[in-house]
This record gives structure tokens, sequence and C-alpha cells, in this order.
């Protein structure tokens, strides 16, 4: 629901009945807020910690959760292939488009990092602003034969991965 600018933000978002019981994202103004559950067809808002005092533009929404995990690493070597060697994926340099963040981790049930899109110095109070370039960010990965990494994306912000470009070592012969 848009709303005009300077109206102070409405303390409830309706017609929501097919989502009635469900607990949903809410973003106001790209700020994401806490989540909410639907009752009698609407969500509250204001209140809770982090809700901004005005918007113009509320969006309600199901969470869903993104995963990219490519495969394994193998490579060719002056030897042969990696197949069957340890390898050690330790930084990887991703491409965002238009990106809010993510987490990163080396293994689906592993321990993620927040790969955070705010630029130092950036004033707090405000959304982060959606980036494009490249951000890296150092693995704590151990080596095995089926070296990889995980992007996850659990928050309702955009994320567009244009490539991936995996730092890399090889054990074995």
């Amino acid at each position: 629901r848009a709303l005009h600018p300077g109206v102070s933000l409405i303390d409830a978002v309706d017609r929501l009945h097919h989502l009635e019981g469900k607990t949903v994202e809410v973003i106001a103004d790209g700020h994401v807020l806490a989540r909410r559950t639907v009752t009698e067809g609407m969500v509250m808002l204001g209140g809770k910690p982090g809700d901004p005092e005005e918007a113009t533009v509320i969006i309600v929404g199901l969470p869903y959760e993104a995963v990219l995990e490519p495969l394994p690493l193998e490579v060719g070597m002056q030897d042969g292939t990696s197949a069957g060697r340890t390898k050690r994926i330790y930084e990887v340099d991703i491409f965002f488009h238009q990106s809010g963040g993510c987490l990163i981790g080396d293994r689906v049930g592993g321990r993620f990092d927040v790969m955070s899109m705010r630029e130092v110095g950036a004033p707090l109070g405000v959304a982060v602003p959606l980036f494009t370039g490249i951000k890296t960010h150092k693995l704590d990965a151990r080596g095995e034969r089926e070296a990889s990494f995980v992007i996850r994306q659990e928050s309702p912000v955009p994320l567009s991965v244009l490539g991936v470009v995996p730092k890399w070592s090889v054990n074995g012969s």
C-alpha cells in the first residue's frame, strides 16, 4: 500500500485474509521490519523496535529462503584433474547487482557470515541502498574433496548474483 510523502505510518495493513495466521515479512521504505503474524486479515505496524515513524511504501509478503550452492570445485591441472584431491576455497569475489545483502558460508549445515551491503560511514537509521559491484569474503573453510560454498538469502531484500570467482588451493597428487 502506498502512502503520500510525509504521511505517518499507518497502524495496520489490511486485505491480507489470504495470509490469515501466516507469519509475513514487512518492508517499509526499504527498512526490513520484525516479522508479523496476519490476524483478522491484517498486520499491525508501529510500536516495535525498528519500526519507522512514517513510510511511503509498505510491502508485505511470505518469507522464503533462496540458496545458491555451486557444484563442487573441479579443475584441470598439469598432471591431470583435481578430482579426488583435497581442495580448499579460502576466498570468493562475488559480483552483485542491485542487492541488499546475503549470508555466506562454506557448507549448507555450517556457520554463515552476514555479507552486508552497508558502506563504511553510511548513515544509520536509513535503509541500506542496494549495492552493485564486487564484494570479497574470506571463508574459514577446511580442506575437503568436494570444496564448495553457499550463498543464502533469508531477508526480503533483492539479491542478484552475477558471478562468483573462488580463490582456492589444491593438495595432493
